[in-house]
Parts: C-alpha cells; sequence; structure tokens
C-alpha cells in the first residue's frame, strides 16, 4: 500500500542508511548551527565575543580544549578547528541559547526560549545517538526522519531556510 510503512522503508533500506542519513543531516544541521552562531555572535559582540563564547561554559570549556589537544595528541582528529567556534558540540547549543537567546534567536519571542532549548537538548540527544549507535539497534526510516524534522525546524525558526533543507539531503 502506498504511504505505508513497509513503502518508506523500501526507499531508505535498511538501518545502516538510516544512521547515514541521520548522521549526515545532523552533521549539516552542526555546521548551519554553528555558522549562525559565530555570525551572530561576531556581528553583535566584534570586540569580545570569543570571550562571551566561553562564558557559559566556565570550568567546562578548559576541559573541552583539553579534549580537543588530546585527541591531536592521539591522532584521532587530524583537522585542526579553525576557530573555537567550531570546538562547539551541539550539545553545547542549548547552554549558548539559553544566555544569549535575544541575539541568536532574534527571530522568536523570548516567552518561547524554553521551549527552543528543550528543542536543542532533543536535537543534541539524537545526534548523540546517531554518532554512537549500538550495535545491532536499529534505526527506523520513521525514527531518522523525526530526528531530522526536530533540527530542520529549529534551523526554520531561526531564519536558515536553506541550511534547513540541506538537513532532510
Amino acid at each position: 500500500a502506498r504511504g505505508t510503512s513497509s513503502d518508506r522503508s523500501c526507499r531508505v533500506s535498511g538501518a545502516e542508511r538510516n544512521w547515514s542519513k541521520a548522521w549526515r543531516g545532523m552533521d549539516a544541521y552542526r555546521s548551519a548551527m554553528v555558522e549562525h552562531v559565530r555570525v551572530r555572535m561576531v556581528e553583535r559582540y566584534p570586540s569580545d565575543h570569543l570571550d562571551r563564547l566561553r562564558h557559559p561554559f566556565g570550568d567546562q570549556w578548559d576541559q573541552m580544549l583539553e579534549r580537543v589537544e588530546d585527541r591531536h595528541a592521539t591522532g584521532t582528529v587530524r583537522r585542526a578547528a579553525p576557530d573555537a567556534y567550531d570546538l562547539l558540540d551541539v550539545a553545547q547549543f542549548e547552554q549558548l541559547f539559553r544566555q544569549y537567546f535575544d541575539v541568536l534567536a532574534t527571530a522568536l519571542p523570548r516567552k518561547h526560549r524554553d521551549r527552543f532549548c528543550q528543542r536543542l537538548v532533543e536535537s543534541a540527544l539524537f545526534r548523540h545517538a546517531c554518532a554512537h549507535p549500538l550495535p545491532k539497534e536499529d534505526l527506523s526510516y520513521e525514527s531518522a526522519i523525526r530526528g531530522l524534522d526536530g533540527a530542520r525546524s529549529l534551523l526554520l525558526d531561526l531564519g536558515l531556510g536553506r541550511a534547513a533543507d540541506e538537513v532532510h539531503g
């Protein structure tokens, strides 16, 4: 039957392809969010944007830098981050948006901050699952699409329509 779950499964066959599609989409989401944060912070705080970027994380920022340096030393990561913004993980977006909502989410009323930040957490959890899939655990087409739709809607809320289109590839 057209439009059924089995019909959709034929278009994206196998859990591995679902994981791969989800990972690519979430990578596009992360890249768009990092660029958005970079542009907004530099525009609003040209002289101290890096200090403000680090501020919400306190000591976590230094610990993150140490982990990145360890990964470079062991060869786990070969490419150096072009700037501090590229060190951001999707799990950190919630803290940044909570601190700088009026700067980063100018298209949204402040009353939507808590719900928007909750959706950021949900996207971070989905990306974590994509980055660390459990052995022999399937990711259904529906779950992949639901996770990608969440990330896509966050980008749309920020007025990043072109980037949102890349999430579904």
